[in-house]
């Protein structure tokens, strides 16, 4: 084999590495759609006893949880977090996932409690999910609490409005309060003032 055969096998084998690495990557050279550095919450403030749990391993909230973390606040405990337009909110006693974190779009998995998200960015969907409903919205203040012992989700918008659907039963697009029925795949509107909430304290923390 000559030294110029050896030289364009080398240079071959050199780019066909690169094309993997380029794809796995998502470079736009190697067909992707460009390498984007992965997202994480920044932490602003937290109250009492706050965790997070990644990959099996649990201790205090980091200064940046990350996409897949799952996020805890304790009794009389409360945590607050940003990433770049989304600002979001975390009530005592309440169970978060994060499970996207893209800058068009984000998902969190509520297991229990309260959250309000504040999204000031049209171009960016905001998805928060439950074992059996979804609730979506764009450039909203929402609040999403989670009953799991009663197997119903509150979706209370604090300004704009959302689409939320429950699985085996409808969805809605409104800018008014709604509780979602898991057990009965049912929407129903409501009435709701956070002056009058047993969380006021909480709304109030948001309203500062």
């Amino acid at each position: 084999m000559t030294t110029s055969t050896k030289i364009l096998i080398g240079a071959f084998v050199i780019l066909v590495v690169a094309l993997l690495v380029g794809q796995r990557l998502g470079f736009e050279f190697a067909g992707g759609s460009g390498f984007h550095a992965p997202l994480s919450l920044q932490r602003l403030e937290t109250v009492g006893t706050v965790t997070e749990t990644r990959d099996n391993i649990s201790g205090p909230v980091s200064d940046n949880p990350p996409r897949g973390a799952t996020i805890a606040t304790d009794v009389a405990s409360r945590a607050k977090f940003s990433q770049g337009s989304l600002t979001l909110w975390m009530s005592e006693d309440t169970v978060l996932q994060i499970n996207k974190l893209e800058t068009d779009s984000v998902e969190f998995r509520i297991i229990k409690g309260r959250i309000i998200i504040s999204n000031g960015k049209r171009s960016r969907q905001v998805t928060v999910i439950t074992d059996k409903t979804q609730t979506t919205f764009t450039e909203a203040d929402i609040s999403i609490v989670n009953y799991d012992f009663l197997q119903k989700v509150s979706v209370i918008p604090l300004s704009g409005s959302f689409t939320a659907s429950v699985d085996g039963g409808s969805s809605v697009t409104t800018p008014m309060p709604v509780d979602i029925s898991e057990a009965e795949a049912t929407i129903t509107f409501t009435n709701f003032s956070p002056s009058g909430s047993a969380a006021q304290e909480f709304y109030a923390w948001f309203n500062r």
